[in-house]
């Protein structure tokens, strides 16, 4: 019996560990190679950039462009509702607090090329999503307005408003899977594995049975590989490689536009690209492509130009929909964004 039982403890250790190891980690990375990669499609700064298909909404491409949804992509759509003049947004947050209010029946803007800009940004169609989240700020509004309590109500609905934009993503063939229903699946895989490792290995303690240890850490470490592997699972189609490439174009474009432009319009001017005909357009296209950075400090070039008498406030922009502390940027006005209105402050 002390024979037998050495022949198991050693068939353990130099058998079923190894096996176990390739076959649990071979596994999910045969699959990542055979479904979980994206198709190679060449992305190079000479690329073209045709207008993207109607379809592709800015949150669905920050979808598209990250390869799997994040905050960006609702907070995308938010800024996307504001920019066709659907809600307005107030920011009244405090030194230990950061807080917005969602106005869902804001005041028409008074400046005609403003009311002309966000009749352009209501052209291009929303998807479900964007649709269903609006939908959401109306049920959670009082006297038209979305916050405090209201907001963390509609917040939950995020997930939900995740699952409509993934599906639009597949339902155009950008998606061979809605990202978070596949990464999530991986991720209970490799939870699951992780828990059969510890019994393995506690039991290989408890015996003992060096064998069974050596299963557990094998086990163990095909768990770890393939909760890594998860977040790499979800693979676009050659049409969602194709739009993510001219996404990336799209991305440098602005990026070096803006890293010398003083004013949102003039990105607008300068980037040349036929469907970002408003500044309200670059600021939603720039913050799903991730470039919300780079906006900031073009809205800063504008604040300092303002305060220093070096533009007219003509020349600037800043978002008419957002304000803060009740006080809005009117484009009129004599020196800049009234009661700190600007989507920035000049205090630390």
């Amino acid at each position: 019996r002390l024979q037998a039982a050495r022949v198991i403890d050693a068939l353990l250790g130099v058998v079923v560990a190894p096996l176990a190891l390739l076959l649990l980690f071979g596994w999910p990375v045969f699959h990542w190679l055979r479904f979980g990669r994206d198709p190679h499609y060449l992305d190079d700064p000479s690329i073209l950039m045709p207008a993207p298909p109607d379809a592709l909404t800015a949150a669905t491409g920050a979808l598209v462009f990250d390869g799997r949804s994040s905050r960006r992509t609702l907070t995308t759509a938010m800024l996307d509702l504001a920019s066709r003049g659907q809600i307005a947004l107030d920011d009244r947050s405090k030194l230990l607090s950061k807080k917005v209010a969602i106005d869902l029946s804001p005041a028409p803007p008074g400046d005609p090329v403003t009311a002309t800009e966000q009749r352009l940004a209501a052209r291009r169609p929303l998807s479900d999503a964007e649709r269903y989240a609006f939908d959401e700020l109306r049920a959670h509004s009082v006297g038209g307005l979305v916050e405090n309590e209201e907001l963390l109500a509609f917040g939950q609905k995020a997930p939900e408003f995740t699952k409509r934009l993934e599906a639009h993503a597949v339902g155009q063939g950008w998606f061979t899977g809605p990202p978070t229903a596949v990464t999530n699946r991986w991720l209970a895989i490799g939870v699951g594995e992780l828990v059969l490792g510890a019994i393995a290995l506690i039991a290989g303690i408890k015996v003992p049975i060096s064998g069974l240890v050596v299963v557990g850490v094998a086990i163990g470490i095909a768990a770890v590989g393939t909760l890594l592997l998860a977040r790499a699972m979800p693979a676009r189609t050659m049409p969602g490689a194709v739009i993510r490439a001219m996404l990336a174009a799209y991305r440098r474009t602005l990026a070096a536009t803006m890293a010398q432009a003083r004013s949102m319009r003039t990105v607008v001017e300068d980037a040349k690209l036929p469907w970002i005909a408003t500044p309200d357009q670059a600021l939603v296209w720039a913050t799903a492509l991730g470039l919300q950075s780079d906006v900031e400090r073009v809205l800063e070039r504008s604040r300092d130009d303002l305060e220093r008498g070096h533009a007219a406030p003509s020349a600037v922009w800043f978002p008419f929909w957002w304000s803060a502390g009740g006080h809005s940027w009117s484009p009129s006005g004599s020196g800049g964004p009234s009661g700190g209105g600007s989507i920035f402050s000049g205090s630390a």
